[in-house]
Parts: C-alpha cells; structure tokens; sequence
C-alpha cells in the first residue's frame, strides 16, 4: 500500500498547524500516501477554522485506525495543549515542549516501523535557527581569537549517536 507519512504540525502557537492544514486541503497528496499528522486535536481543528478549509479531523491512538482519505485529517492526538492558555503567534514554553513532543513521537513511530517517512520541517527550520543564535552566543563570548577573528568553530544539534541534527 502507500506510505504513511508522519508529519509534525510543529509550533501549536505558530504557522505550523495552518501550514498542514492547507496541504493536506490538496487533494492529490492522498494519491500517493497515507499522511497522518501528530499534534492536539484540538489545535488541528482550531487551524482548519483558522485556514478555512473544508477538512475534519479524525483522532486516532495509532497509525492503523487512520482513514486516510480525502476530507479527513488523521490525527495522531497527543493531547498535550491547553487551548484556553494557547495564545496565538506567541512563542510559550509549553508550546516548545508540545512541539518537541510531536517530533519525539514521530521518531518513537518510525523506529517502530509503524510509520514510513516523518516530516518536521517547521522544526528543522527553528532548530537551524536556534543553531544560528548558539553561533552568535559563541562569537560574542570568545576570548580565543581562534573563534572571535578566524571564527573556527561549529555549532549544532546531534543525536544521542553523534548523528548531526541541525547545524
């Protein structure tokens, strides 16, 4: 069959939620995978009214309870975000950490073999950004002229492995 795609919404505070939504309002992406999105349910929903498309959401524990067919999103439910607190395009703590919770589930299902291929690019653009600031906190406070005038260094994310993340 096709492939189950996880797919982060990323940022429940941020574009990430609509951003999903609007993809998945295209109906051919459901010509060539099953695309399951992990998040809050009730942020998903919130997007679609946000968007203004003409989807629904279906909250599912794991991936084999998915309907992936058009008009639907299947929502892996972390239901982890209070939306009476959620405040919109408002970076909070409590959104990093359910953001960081999405991609760690993706990978938790991947490893799994119960998903095929997971995308978190609103996550891999924050952590390329959090890369850049951790380069400039480095040039800043240099005291070796190795790193403040050759500016001979690096910074990154890596897995637990060594495996680089984000650079």
């Amino acid at each position: 069959g096709k492939p189950i795609i996880g797919i982060s919404s990323g940022d429940p505070s941020g574009i990430g939620p609509e951003i999903t939504v609007k993809a998945l309002a295209l109906r051919e992406i459901y010509k060539t995978c099953r695309p399951m999105v992990i998040s809050d349910g009730g942020v998903m929903e919130q997007a679609i009214r946000i968007a203004g498309v003409d989807l629904k959401v279906h909250r599912i524990n794991h991936p084999r309870e998915g309907f992936y067919r058009y008009g639907w999103i299947d929502v892996l439910d972390l239901k982890n975000v209070d939306l009476k607190k959620l405040v919109h395009k408002k970076i909070s703590k409590s959104s990093g950490k359910a953001s960081f919770e999405y991609v760690e589930k993706l990978i938790s299902l991947a490893m799994k073999k119960e998903i095929d291929v997971f995308l978190a690019g609103v996550v891999s653009k924050k952590l390329d950004s959090i890369c850049d600031q951790m380069a400039m906190s480095v040039l800043r406070s240099a005291r070796s002229p190795i790193l403040s005038e050759a500016r001979d260094y690096v910074t990154g994310f890596y897995t637990a492995k060594g495996e680089l993340v984000s650079q």
